[in-house]
């Protein structure tokens, strides 16, 4: 095998569920309606808690520019492709919602162990149509590239090249739909809404009623992988935080803004002529849906950790496990561990501090120790260090420019180091991460296109923000100061006297 280098890094997670998205990346998909075959393997290291991946990718952007077209041909797969997303991913969480409802205690072991290779199956099953808008972006972000370059080919005809990031940003998003973030935000300025009406106090029966129903149904938000939920007094804060705003004034506010941004949608559309342009028009339709389910089923996927999460809980106080050493039992490992009560604790704290798995024919391999370490000193081409540089360069997410001081935030145990109105530097970003995000000025990120999270989220609170800069965190630290001109996808590292 040749040398390849780990390009994608999770953080704070397992070996489950992160072998299951592999499974279904290099197994599953290939045999997909909608897939293809672009792996000769593939390589993923645990180190304590950190993942990292490595593919072989090939020629996966030539298969990318193949599903584009196949899109664009033949129209109804774009539809069949969103009703076979929607249908896998609500019997993926009404299976998962009854672990929470369940009281899994009375449950025998047997169905601790159904229950789990359900959700797997399922979990598969919804994620061979997920993977689709990760597998249209190819190796380098062909389709988000590719629309940007026709965008700004055709702005350099109305002199208004400068202006690329901002009709891209504008002109790809959904106006319509309204993601779970920005609907819990909603929901609690109608909680205040009440309050205000009744003329409650925050501490009264009604509100901490409101506030508990609101928190059963968005403590998942910012669970990534493993959690924790959010709890009722995080949004007791958050309700603290907005007390003093007159709520209908910020829900017109919101209504406002959609409205404006599809207008703006309109007229920057009718400046490009995309009536007349059916290249550009079905690019930027097939790019608003993309944008947004990526983004929805990353919601679905984090829901279902979340509820899943009650299930290995269960399944760990039952093996006298701690919840991490049971997310580092593989699937194929689970029914065994619970009926026949055969599993190597030593070995799940070997995985834990290092496991290496290789994804290659019809199957994967797990090593630990120094079995593992050989491995990624045989396949494993180490990265380079960056040589001293002023000015990186990235792909524009949502236009805009701003200066402001660097805050390298990594992992979701960085998020109290963010103050308001620094730059948030990062590998790339997670749901963990938003209590940083919130307070950003702008986002600059390793990796990631426009389906990212970074994106997504980017839009939504309309800051800012590169992403696949591929070295920000390498060459940026706390504190430097930088201007990001997120028109130009440009972040320059000024010098200070």
């Amino acid at each position: 095998m040749k040398k390849i280098l780990f390009s994608v890094t999770n953080r704070e997670t397992s070996l489950f569920p992160l072998v299951v998205l592999g499974e279904v990346i290099f197994f599953e998909f290939p045999k997909f309606k909608f897939g293809y075959t672009w792996n000769n393997y593939m390589i993923g290291r645990w180190q304590n808690r950190v993942n990292n991946w490595a593919m072989d990718e090939a020629d996966k952007d030539q298969k990318a520019q193949k599903l584009i077209k196949d899109f664009k041909k033949y129209p109804r797969r774009i539809t069949l492709f969103k009703k076979g997303l929607k249908k896998s991913s609500e019997d993926l969480l009404q299976l998962c919602r009854q672990f929470k409802q369940k009281d899994l205690n009375q449950a025998s072991n047997r169905q601790l162990a159904d229950w789990y290779q359900q959700y797997v199956q399922q979990f598969k099953e919804m994620y061979k149509w997920g993977w689709v808008v990760n597998a249209i972006e190819g190796d380098s972000n062909i389709f988000s590239r590719q629309l940007q370059k026709i965008i700004t080919r055709k702005l350099k005809t109305l002199n208004q090249s400068d202006q690329s990031g901002l009709y891209f940003s504008v002109l790809t998003t959904l106006v319509d739909k309204t993601s779970e973030r920005v609907q819990a935000d909603v929901d609690l300025l109608k909680i205040l809404d009440k309050i205000k009406k009744n003329k409650w106090s925050l501490n009264d029966f009604p509100v901490q009623k409101l506030l508990n129903k609101h928190t059963d149904k968005y403590s998942w938000l910012n669970f990534n992988y493993e959690g924790p939920a959010l709890s009722q007094k995080y949004f007791f804060d958050q309700l603290k935080n907005i007390y003093r705003q007159n709520p209908k004034q910020a829900l017109d506010k919101i209504v406002q803004q959609q409205a404006n941004l599809n207008l703006q949608q309109k007229q920057l559309a009718k400046k490009l002529d995309i009536k007349n342009n059916p290249d550009l028009n079905f690019r930027l339709k097939l790019a608003r849906w993309l944008f947004f389910l990526k983004d929805w089923r990353k919601n679905v996927l984090y829901q279902s950790y979340y509820y899943v999460d009650f299930l290995l809980k269960e399944i760990a106080r039952r093996l006298y496990l701690t919840p991490t050493a049971v997310r580092h039992i593989l699937p194929r490992e689970m029914t065994v561990a619970l009926l026949k009560n055969q599993y190597d604790p030593d070995l799940l704290e070997q995985r834990i501090k290092l496991s290496v798995v290789i994804f290659s024919g019809k199957k994967f391999n797990i090593y630990t120790g120094k079995e593992a370490q050989k491995i990624i000193k045989k396949n494993i081409q180490k990265n380079k260090q960056p040589a001293k540089v002023n000015q990186l360069t990235g792909q524009v997410a949502y236009s805009g420019r701003v200066l402001g001081r660097v805050k390298l935030v990594l992992s979701s145990q960085d998020n109290s180091r963010m103050k308001k109105g620094e730059i948030l530097v990062s590998e790339k970003t997670e749901p963990s991460l938003m209590p940083a995000i919130n307070k950003a000025a702008a986002i600059i990120t390793n990796t990631g296109g426009m389906t990212c999270h970074a994106a997504i989220v980017a839009r939504e609170l309309r800051i800012p923000c590169v992403i696949g800069t591929k070295i920000a965190t390498k060459v940026l630290k706390d504190g430097d100061k930088v201007e990001v001109n997120a028109d130009k996808g440009i972040v320059k590292k000024l010098l200070v006297k």
